[in-house]
């Protein structure tokens, strides 16, 4: 594999900063359309995957502190959009759930992005989509 040249690097990061503006400037025109916020649906997105996600489960996936977890499961509580569930087994443990509420905030948080996502990719050819799918799969690939 070749090793980019400074200039190339550079310029990728350029690109790369510009573009993450771009795409957070178009799909936060409407920011107070979407039902949740950017970490609100990571996190509920991650609860609804797992499970039985524990509080310590959230804060690894989040890369953030256990009581920074506590805080943003307490405002996803509050809100309705998960519950907490003791551990049968363990009552120090406390898993948590996502509600009817929570799935339905998530689907049209999802419907809204994937709108304007269509929007900003739309000036890309069905190859050039691929390509870009591939090349970002492949820079992610951790080993």
């Amino acid at each position: 594999m070749a090793k980019p040249k400074s200039t190339d690097i550079h310029r990728m990061l350029n690109i790369f900063l510009n573009t993450n503006h771009f795409i957070k400037d178009n799909t936060e025109t409407h920011k107070k359309c979407l039902p949740l916020s950017g970490v609100q649906l990571r996190s509920l997105t991650f609860i609804q995957q797992q499970k039985q996600a524990t509080m310590k489960d959230l804060a690894d996936y989040l890369q953030v502190t256990a009581p920074t977890a506590t805080v943003m499961a307490n405002n996803l509580t509050e809100s309705k959009l998960i519950s907490r569930i003791e551990d049968k087994h363990d009552r120090r443990i406390i898993r948590l759930k996502i509600t009817a509420k929570g799935e339905k905030n998530i689907t049209e948080t999802t419907s809204h992005l994937v709108e304007k996502i269509n929007r900003v990719f739309s000036k890309l050819t069905r190859e050039e989509i691929h390509q870009f799918i591939s090349i970002i799969e492949k820079i992610t690939q951790t080993k």
